[in-house]
């Protein structure tokens, strides 16, 4: 039996519930066969998204059987059975603070390194990274997060900026001083951008 490899890492400013989110992560995944594959959506529930997420996830061609809403019920686990795992847009801080609360961080990432698809929009797309010390430039951090638990799930080596241009990417970063020379790669992600990592 093959062993598997990472799976892709999508990355954009914009979600799945907005439409220009919608038609790049469309795009990204149009050779994919999306209605015998499972995608896991982590999200925040006080935006109170959920159905419009699986309204997106249907249109995309996803089974409703096959989407999977990481609320309070979901059991952690189960991440490792997806082929796509959806990481919200939002407060940085507050999203991968949730996500520790309820266990998440260390299953998305053995289900990538095995092979499920990551899409992360905007403060999804920063945690896939080493660190989340770029989302000081744009969000509050509300859950007071100490510097030392800043460590983003570590699916590459490097850090994202979303909502920035290539022409900006090291200004920004020049803006963290001393920290933003131990990153070794910095990525910027503009609003009508996706990358695409294989």
């Amino acid at each position: 039996m093959s062993e598997k490899k990472r799976g892709r890492i999508i990355l954009t400013s914009r979600g799945l519930t907005g439409r220009s989110g919608f038609e790049m992560i469309k795009g990204a995944l149009k050779r994919d066969n999306l209605p015998a594959k499972k995608i896991a959506l982590i999200y925040e529930p006080y935006f109170s998204i959920e159905e419009k997420l699986k309204i997106c996830c249907r249109m995309l061609g996803f089974l409703e059987k096959n989407i999977y809403l990481c609320g309070p019920s979901f059991e952690p686990e189960k991440l490792l059975e997806m082929d796509y795992i959806y990481v919200t847009e939002g407060n940085t801080f507050e999203v991968l603070n949730r996500m520790r609360r309820h266990a998440l961080c260390d299953y998305v990432k053995e289900a990538v390194l095995g092979g499920a698809v990551y899409i992360g929009a905007s403060a999804g797309a920063i945690i896939a990274g080493n660190e989340i010390t770029p989302a000081l430039s744009m969000d509050l951090n509300f859950v007071q997060m100490k510097e030392e638990e800043m460590k983003g799930l570590g699916l590459f080596d490097g850090v994202v900026f979303p909502h920035t241009e290539p022409e900006k990417r090291k200004e920004c970063a020049e803006a963290f001083g001393e920290k933003a020379k131990c990153w070794k790669e910095i990525i910027s992600v503009d609003n009508e951008e996706i990358i695409i990592m294989e």
